[in-house]
Formats: structure tokens, sequence, C-alpha cells
């Protein structure tokens, strides 16, 4: 795993304390126990708009910081609400770690729960993430005002809920249903909507995936 200097924790440290970081990107390759803290410390910032994670290696990802931070929003779902996590790149090993995370907090860790966490296809999925409607769609954008992430072919808006009364929390997730070959050309210009693509199972190929904290 690559491994930042002490001295560049540091200096990233200090610029998280001056509060003028909007947006950040990493390698999940450098995402250990420093920078994933320093990660955690900015989603809980006013300012702070989201983390970009980025994954140049087509093999396991080496670094759990998707799951890290899932379980973070969990615990402070207030403080990060609006922000955004986004996955660039071979994103297979992050989508494994979402998989997981959205995994019925319910089950124990029995025989089927370790098959489903093997196998986990958009079957399971189906169960735990629901479409946005056009409605909901619309309130997300007016709720939360960021520039919308654009796609070549957008898939459709999941919705993953958790938690009970003024504890209920959500996540919204989006990603790239194009093929690296249709996105050689051009810039892309969609924004996820309820016509995207409802293909679960193409999120484990998606170049980019985002998920933004509701």
């Amino acid at each position: 795993m690559k491994k930042l200097e002490d001295g560049a924790v540091r200096l990233l440290q200090r610029l998280v304390d001056a509060r003028k970081l909007s947006l950040i990107s990493v390698d999940q390759e450098t995402c250990e126990g420093g920078i994933v803290a320093v990660l955690k410390s900015l989603l809980c910032q006013d300012n702070f708009k989201g983390v970009r994670v980025d994954s140049n290696s087509i093999g396991p990802w080496e670094s759990g910081v998707v799951r890290e931070l899932l379980h973070f929003w969990s615990q402070n779902s207030d403080k990060l609400r609006g922000k955004r996590l986004v996955l660039e790149g071979f994103c297979k090993g992050g989508v494994k770690q979402l998989e997981k995370f959205l995994l019925p907090s319910v089950c124990a860790p029995c025989s089927m729960c370790i098959f489903m966490e093997r196998y986990f296809t958009s079957f399971e999925l189906r169960g735990i993430l629901k479409v946005c409607s056009k409605e909901e769609r619309g309130a997300i954008s007016r709720e939360f005002q960021h520039e919308q992430m654009r796609f070549y072919k957008p898939s459709c808006i999941f919705k993953f809920e958790e938690g009970k009364g003024s504890e209920r929390r959500r996540l919204y997730i989006s990603f790239e249903c194009a093929n690296p070959k249709d996105q050689l050309t051009g810039l892309p210009e969609l924004a996820a909507n309820h016509k995207g693509l409802d293909r679960l199972g193409l999120m484990q190929r998606a170049t980019s995936v985002q998920v933004l904290f509701g």
C-alpha cells in the first residue's frame, strides 16, 4: 500500500484546520489511519462538499476507506447531510465495500450472510435499495443544491434508508452505466434521474459512483 509521509499528513491536516477546502481527491491506496481521520474531519465541516476516492488499479482495493466512511456516516449523519462520496476509476473494490455495508444489520454472521457477501448480486440489492421517483429526484435537487454529478449514461437514483423516526437517514446512490469505449468522446452531460438505467448489476463495473449522504 502506498503511504503518505507523516509530514504530508500534517500539512494536509493544517489545510483541514484552515477550513478552506470544499473538495478533496485521494488515491484509495493512501487511505490508511491518518488520512481516513482527516477525511472524517473534513466531512464534518459546513463548507465541505465531498470526498473523491480514485483507484487506478484493477485489483482488489487495499484500503477500507469506503467502509469506514459509511460507518462514520451512520454515527454522524446530521453532520454529513448533503456531502458526497465519489468513487472514480476501477470502482469494484469500493463498490463491494458499499454493498457489504448495505446488508441488513439484523443479519447475524451466519452461513447465509457469508454467502450473500461472497456472491452479492442485484437480486439482494433490490430488496434493500429503492428507485427514486421523479418527485423524489426533484426534492433531492432542491434540498441538496450542489452541482449534480454528470454521466455519459446515468443510472437512476437508488435510495437506502436506515434508522427510525428522527434518526432516519438516507443514502442516494447513482453511477455510470456507459462502458469505457462509450466514454472516449465528448464530456459526460447527464445527471442521474428517474429515467436512468435501473441496472444494479452494472454498479461493480462502473467507472464513477456517487453516494450522497441524505
